[in-house]
């Protein structure tokens, strides 16, 4: 089937591909996929106007699908009687790679050398059907910038302010983030930001180790790596490791005794009391006594809790956990004074 719409005139399909391969890389894929659309509807309605009727390509078989990427598509083009531009646009959209001729070297047009940075080196490589590497050696042998680079450049006045302040506020300064600040001073070899020194004191030193490094920096007004390299080359504590004389204080003293001892919170105390098993020298509840819970479930969980002076909570929980059923009946039950206060309860099934 002639697929020409005159005698010596290209196909619908190869005039399009021709016109689609210089749009592409120019527009993005909203704005090309209008522009395709007018081409078609604007062919459509010429073959319409001129009495022409418009052929469109044949469909790509099967056969036709194997050979792309199998051998150059000028070699392929030859086999399957199509022109060069519709086998690479078809090649390219099913991301098939370029096979190149042996001993051939591809070389780079000015069309496609204009499309170095306008779009990531990988974009690029798929519209030109040349691989990601070769587009990054063309762009840098030309010295173009990638179109997005993750880091924005360094300019010489910026590198200018490195190391005279610290990292923090240089990348406030310079809108960057403190990492990259940081890597591009060390790359340079420019040293970390010391300020002016200022000498330690006596009373200064004898504040290292009694409180946090960061609050004792914010008091002193110095620095946390001041503060810490300061403490180490004293051969000091870290503020939150416990000295053997400090843990000695704990279970012989309240915790908010020990916590005002040691500079510590009552909280960080009570942890550390905790996991060396010591118990607490004034805990709120006692141990439950054989006297007591032989009460339990005699009489009701209220009148045993007015006897052996605990809240009802305690002894209902002490009572489900020693699983004692509850008292069905009871008796009046009066606060007794001596261990035979048994003798006031009456048990469900009698007295004892």
């Amino acid at each position: 089937m002639n697929t020409r719409t005159h005698p010596g005139t290209d196909t619908i399909g190869e005039s399009l591909g021709r016109e689609l391969n210089k749009l592409l890389g120019k527009y993005s894929d909203s704005e090309l996929a209008r522009r395709i659309a007018r081409m078609v509807n604007a062919a459509y309605r010429k073959g319409q106007k001129s009495g022409v009727t418009l052929v469109l390509p044949k469909a790509w078989t099967e056969e036709e699908i194997k050979l792309l990427g199998t051998k150059p598509d000028a070699e392929v083009a030859k086999l399957i009687g199509r022109s060069v531009e519709v086998v690479q646009q078809q090649r390219d959209l099913r991301n098939l790679p370029l096979v190149i001729e042996p001993g051939g070297v591809r070389l780079w047009t000015t069309e496609e050398e204009r499309l170095l940075g306008t779009k990531s080196d990988e974009e690029i490589a798929r519209v030109l059907g040349r691989s990601p590497g070769a587009v990054q050696a063309r762009r840098e042998k030309r010295k173009i910038p990638t179109a997005n680079p993750l880091r924005r450049p360094w300019r010489s006045e910026e590198e200018k302010h490195l190391g005279t302040r610290p990292d923090r506020e240089i990348a406030q300064l310079l809108k960057r983030h403190i990492t990259t600040v940081g890597d591009r001073r060390r790359l340079l070899g420019i040293p970390h930001f010391a300020g002016s020194r200022r000498e330690w004191t006596l009373e200064e030193e004898r504040l290292l180790g009694t409180m946090p490094d960061r609050e004792l920096a914010r008091r002193l007004g110095r620095t946390l790596f001041s503060i810490r390299s300061k403490r180490l080359l004293s051969g000091l504590w870290r503020y939150h490791w416990w000295r053997p004389t400090e843990e000695k204080l704990l279970g012989k003293l309240p915790d908010a005794e020990v916590a005002r001892r040691t500079g510590r919170t009552f909280r960080g105390a009570q942890l550390k009391r905790q996991r060396l098993g010591i118990p607490n020298p004034q805990a709120k509840w006692r141990k439950w006594t054989h006297h007591e819970e032989r009460l339990l479930g005699t009489g009701p969980d209220a009148d045993v809790a007015r006897l052996v002076r605990r809240s009802v909570s305690a002894v209902e929980a002490r009572r489900r956990q020693l699983r004692i059923p509850i008292a069905i009946r009871t008796t009046t039950v009066r606060r007794p004074y001596r261990q035979d206060a048994i003798k006031h309860i009456a048990y469900a099934g009698g007295c004892p």
